[in-house]
């Protein structure tokens, strides 16, 4: 495995260089720009945090299930660099010189995008009765007649979004799981979850990894479940009271034909000596658990995966690993000031590879930053216009943000200054 701790790389593969957001809910003409690595986000309740979240992660997802209506430019940079634009907006499928009394009122809704970049998004021409051709893909229309673009571009970075709280549904941790695999792997299919992005993760992961399994017998499935557990207890027991961590020992192996199928598939933890399941553990245990399973499954095996929205990647640990940009909603919730330091201890060696933009309340956040890494702070505020805005520290602020950091914490910079007015 490759330890959390040990891992630095000079640059990411790809990151959020800027954006540029509008149309949504408060995020009326708001830019802002970001560092490779870590980001920290504070302002005021109501300033539009959870809402810049949201739509970014959601857009650079292509999840725009629940964004009727945006307007979006980002700027991705690293060693694949491209700018796109995404707008969408609803509109009404029937004119009104053309509607009549009675007609049903539609709406429809289009997806516009505009690619600037690398000509390298190409896609299979498969029509029946013609050659395989590839083609590029256009660089602007309509998403909806074109995904091959969004299946493409998924493939040049990931995005996960952590919420409040933990998961409903969080299969192998909060409810159990089963898998059903072939003997030689050649007639199984991935199992449906995997392609489930409402789903962490860390679930799909572990779908996923034993559905690429190309043998399957009871004893190395079970060899591969208890390494899998010990690699993530690794870096669990590191960071949280977690002790250890392993499947439950009543799991249930059958077979039937070519087939195996294990059921009963839930993790346990280990705490003070005492094996519990995770609906026992305390709420700030299970949000650290959610936050470094999600962030960290790539590390326990020997193939990095990526799952977009559309489709699932993945790559052999040799290759150059996947960049993610990783968006977390207030890391600090239900977790002990103690435990938030060691939470903010992994984010900031987990940023080390992928980008972190996370927002908070909580001022020890930013004793994380050295001195040289000022430009890491981000504050958002309401305009008086009622938009939201995501600002810098200016020279007179880092000066004396620097004095604090020098003979005091840079949290109590945050809590004696007007920082978020």
């Amino acid at each position: 495995m490759e330890d959390i701790n040990q891992t630095k790389m000079s640059q990411l593969n790809t990151y959020l260089e800027s954006v540029q957001l509008g149309g949504f809910r408060c995020i009326q003409d708001m830019n802002a720009s970001f560092l490779p690595g870590l980001n920290i986000l504070i302002g005021k309740n109501g300033s539009g945090k959870t809402n810049f979240l949201t739509l970014a992660s959601s857009v650079l997802g292509f999840d725009f299930e629940e964004i009727s209506e945006f307007k979006a430019d980002f700027k991705i940079a690293g060693e694949t660099s491209f700018r796109l634009q995404l707008s969408r907006q609803a509109s009404n499928a029937i004119s009104e010189l053309e509607k009549k009394e009675g007609d049903v009122f539609t709406a429809e809704v289009k997806t516009h995008y505009e690619y600037h970049g690398p000509e390298a998004l190409l896609f299979e021409d498969r029509r029946p009765g013609n050659d395989v051709n590839r083609k590029n893909i256009p660089t602007e229309g309509d998403l909806e007649d074109n995904l091959a673009l969004s299946r493409n571009i998924e493939r040049l970075y990931g995005v996960a979004m952590i919420k409040h709280g933990t998961p409903m549904i969080f299969p192998f941790v909060s409810s159990p799981a089963s898998i059903e695999r072939s003997e030689n792997g050649g007639k199984s299919r991935l199992p449906k979850e995997v392609f489930n992005s409402s789903l962490p993760a860390f679930s799909r992961f572990l779908y996923s990894h034993f559905g690429f399994a190309r043998t399957f017998s009871d004893e190395d499935a079970s060899e591969a479940l208890n390494k899998t557990a010990r690699e993530l207890s690794r870096v669990v027991s590191s960071f949280t009271q977690i002790e250890d961590i392993r499947f439950c020992e009543t799991k249930i192996i059958s077979k039937v034909g070519e087939f195996f199928k294990i059921e009963n598939l839930q993790l346990e933890f280990r705490i003070n000596d005492e094996w519990l399941t995770f609906n026992y553990l305390s709420d700030g245990t299970k949000r650290m658990f959610y936050i470094i399973a999600e962030l960290s499954f790539n590390n326990l095996t020997d193939y990095a995966y990526k799952f977009g929205r559309q489709s699932i990647t993945v790559s052999s640990k040799d290759g150059l690993p996947f960049s993610t940009i990783t968006f977390i909603e207030e890391p600090e919730l239900g977790v002990h000031p103690h435990q938030l330091m060691r939470i903010l201890d992994f984010l900031k060696q987990y940023s080390e590879k992928n980008q972190v933009i996370l927002t908070t309340h909580a001022p020890q956040a930013l004793d994380i930053l050295e001195k040289d890494e000022l430009d890491r702070i981000n504050i958002m505020t309401s305009s008086k216009g009622g938009g939201s805005e995501i600002k810098k520290l200016t020279v007179k602020q880092k000066n004396k943000a620097g004095l604090y950091k020098e003979q005091a914490y840079l949290r109590d910079y945050w809590i004696h200054s007007t920082l978020e007015i």
